[in-house]
């Protein structure tokens, strides 16, 4: 299969930047595996700080001594420990889950948010969350048929 597509899909080029993870000075690396290293790294520092976190703002500090990517779960992870980590994540998916929002743009909305790195609280993407899955709600006829399974003059008055 590799070969009848390979051509096509130029997958020799995918392929050849897979040693990328290896090296220390790749995007690849940078990107998905050093997050990772700065928080096990630094899991530890202190008896606390798995479960409370280093703290707002701390991980551009480390990162000016390890060459990393800060996506949003790392920063999470780092600064606010696996309480802040849950607390963080409960709210998003609560927020994506009782919106209206089709579900493939909430997995997008959601992939966004956590993996593109740097979004934790930056206005565009807590704006595009917000409009797109907290504020995006379908119009109250579609709300109430699916409810209540009845019209919207058919509803009782008091």
């Amino acid at each position: 299969m590799f070969g009848i597509l390979g051509q096509v899909l130029n997958l020799s080029f995918t392929a050849s930047r897979v040693a990328e993870f290896g090296s220390e000075r790749s995007s690849a690396y940078i990107r998905y595996i050093a997050p990772l290293r700065v928080v096990m790294d630094n899991l530890d520092n202190t008896p606390w700080s798995a479960l409370l976190g280093h703290g707002p703002g701390t991980i551009t500090r480390i990162q000016h001594s390890v060459e990393s990517f800060d996506p949003t779960w790392a920063k999470l992870f780092f600064e606010y420990g696996a309480l802040g980590f849950i607390a963080f994540m409960t709210l998003i998916v609560l927020a994506l889950h009782r919106s209206g929002t089709a579900s493939p743009l909430k997995a997008v909305l959601f992939t966004s948010w956590l993996v593109m790195g740097g979004h934790l609280l930056s206005p565009e993407n807590v704006a595009t969350l917000y409009v797109l899955a907290a504020a995006w709600r379908p119009p109250l006829e579609t709300r109430v048929k699916v409810n209540t399974g009845c019209r919207v003059d058919e509803l009782p008055l008091g």
